[in-house]
């Protein structure tokens, strides 16, 4: 049974509950859609959520052109590839179903179905004013990123090797807990730990409202929940459920009121050291978890006892049970410090200038982000977790 609810901004229903994905060709008939873009990539293509979805919409006779190259960070010119295929097959509506990159893939696809040239001129910072009339369906397939309900997509810029935000929600998000039970443990892990990043620099953001509060905390306690439980035992439908809601909730909490340090590390992380995104993020929980404690203890022990803490029954401080409670998640779920990968702490300090210089988000840190306090969080990172 599917639930629907909708979050304010942007106006994007949700459509929330196991095998609501035969749900959509009523939804694809609502937006007259007649030729369907599929973007997905190499990995999705080969498991049976493509074959379903193809199924479903062979059954109605819809017609669709699947693109199956999406890779890692949506670069701007696998965008503009898929832009020119997507233009030639005359699509009216596209989907994008997988992780973030898939769905940030498709976000810049429908923009440039609408609109003329390259993804690159309607880059945020271009302020270039666009029409978005291409109907934009999104089915996540892991319990990360949250793209489906945020107002924009993150292109990487090969040109530049800086990620840029371009503007464009959906209008339509499944949110089918079922197309999330193949994902591979490493893969559930990190995109769980994406969510967590995203719920906790919701809550610590300095433009966080009581609404973001809600939902940021009920995320991580979801989270903190049943990671472990999906990470072992990927068929455990109610703990995919619950990972698929704290992530879902988690992007409407982030969207409302920014990330800020946390994504600024993991965007040059995963930019510098080729980490997926999620991995990245969930290195940088601990040092998010330093900023909060240190101007607000009430917020971070808010945070420690949605982990089990208690200042009856544990002699640690809060931030230190929570610090350990963080690191034992990343050890049990196979997440490996930047220096087990071979990182020197001079290289990830490294990352502290483009993590400013490429993050327009970070004013919406809770404390000042200064060269020295980037480099301080960065150095926190590394040498709390070896």
């Amino acid at each position: 049974m599917s639930t629907i609810y909708q979050q304010v901004q942007p106006v994007c229903p949700i459509v929330f509950g196991v095998d609501t994905l035969a749900e959509l060709p009523g939804y694809i008939r609502s937006y007259h859609g007649t030729r369907v873009f599929c973007v997905c990539d190499q990995g999705i293509r080969n498991t049976n959520i493509i074959t379903s979805l193809t199924d479903t919409l062979e059954k109605q006779n819809i017609f669709y052109t699947i693109f199956d190259g999406v890779v890692p960070d949506a670069p701007d010119d696998v965008i503009n590839a898929a832009a020119k295929l997507a233009r030639e097959s005359h699509s009216d509506l596209v989907i994008g179903i997988g992780g973030g990159s898939s769905m940030d893939t498709a976000k810049a696809i429908s923009v440039l179905l609408d609109n003329p040239g390259t993804i690159s001129d309607y880059y945020a910072r271009n302020a270039s004013e666009f029409s978005s009339r291409i109907p934009l369906i999104l089915l996540p397939t892991s319990s990360g990123t949250g793209s489906e309900v945020t107002g924009l997509c993150v292109i990487h810029d090969t040109a530049s090797h800086a990620k840029i935000p371009v503007y464009r929600s959906a209008n339509l998000a499944i949110v089918d807990p079922m197309l999330t039970v193949s994902a591979p443990p490493a893969v559930t892990a990190a995109s769980a730990f994406d969510a967590m990043s995203h719920a906790l620099e919701a809550y610590t953001s300095k433009y966080h409202t009581e609404k973001v509060d809600t939902l940021a905390l009920q995320a991580i306690q979801l989270i903190a929940k049943n990671i472990l439980i999906a990470y072992v035992d990927g068929n455990n439908i109610t703990a995919r459920e619950n990972l698929a809601f704290a992530s879902n909730i988690a992007g409407i909490a982030f969207n409302e009121v920014s990330v800020h340090i946390g994504h600024a590390i993991a965007h040059e992380f995963g930019l510098q050291f080729h980490l997926s995104h999620g991995v990245a993020c969930a290195l940088t929980l601990t040092t998010v978890l330093h900023d909060i404690f240190s101007i607000d203890s009430n917020r971070g022990i808010a945070v420690a006892q949605l982990f089990g803490y208690d200042p009856s029954t544990h002699a640690q401080q809060p931030e230190e049970y929570l610090q350990d409670k963080i690191h034992n998640l990343l050890r049990d779920t196979g997440i490996q410090s930047l220096n087990a990968r071979g990182i020197t702490l001079e290289q990830a300090l490294g990352c502290a200038t483009g993590a400013i210089n490429n993050n327009g988000f970070l004013d919406a840190s809770p404390v000042p982000v200064t060269q020295e306090h980037m480099e301080n969080a960065i150095r926190f990172l590394y040498e709390s977790y070896c």
